[in-house]
């Protein structure tokens, strides 16, 4: 007999899906650093400026071009340090279940023998990007939902039974002009 299950969907990972997901994975609190770190260089870049201290520019101007350089390639390296990981396995795609129990989520990895088991309170956040729902674990590990798994309106209903089991649940967005 199989057991009772609210929502079961499909998800995964690819390179397409990886990039999607990567550009938006930052905390709000690594993003409020890096604008504050660029900031204070910006400030300091023009402070030598106005006092015609010009040797010292050349630092802090090095430092906000850096910075700005820095995000892009990051996420570029991430996505192809994760795309080398699933080669390692022999994959160039990564395709899964996820199922919606009662008390937890199961997910049922094609190439493992046995599923992965998560309770509602180790997912602290949901990323909705235009193709995929991201689902980030306490520990750090990521879950993509195709969005394509659900009806039309139902993914609204898919929030709010998560926003049920896990009430301190935060819900990111974002989409481009046009995505539902």
């Amino acid at each position: 007999m199989d057991k009772q299950y609210y929502y079961k969907v499909n998800g995964g990972w690819n390179e397409k899906y990886l990039k999607e997901c990567v550009k938006h994975s930052m905390t709000l609190n690594a993003k409020i650093l890096y604008i504050f770190m660029i900031l204070i260089f910006v400030f300091y870049t023009i402070l030598t400026i106005k006092t015609k201290m010009y040797k010292n520019t050349a630092y802090p101007l090095m430092m906000v071009i850096g910075l700005i350089i820095l995000k892009p390639l990051a996420e570029r390296n991430l996505v192809k340090a994760n795309l080398k990981r699933m080669k390692e396995l022999g994959q160039e795609e990564s395709f899964y279940d996820i199922i919606f129990y009662d008390n937890y989520i199961e997910i049922d990895q094609k190439f493992k023998v046995e599923n992965i088991k998560l309770y509602y309170s180790d997912i602290n956040r949901i990323m909705e990007t235009s193709n995929v729902l991201t689902l980030f674990t306490n520990a750090g590990i990521s879950y993509s939902i195709f969005k394509s798994s659900f009806e039309r309106d139902e993914k609204y209903d898919f929030f709010d039974f998560m926003l049920e089991k896990q009430p301190k649940l935060k819900l990111k967005k974002y989409l481009k002009k046009g995505d539902i």
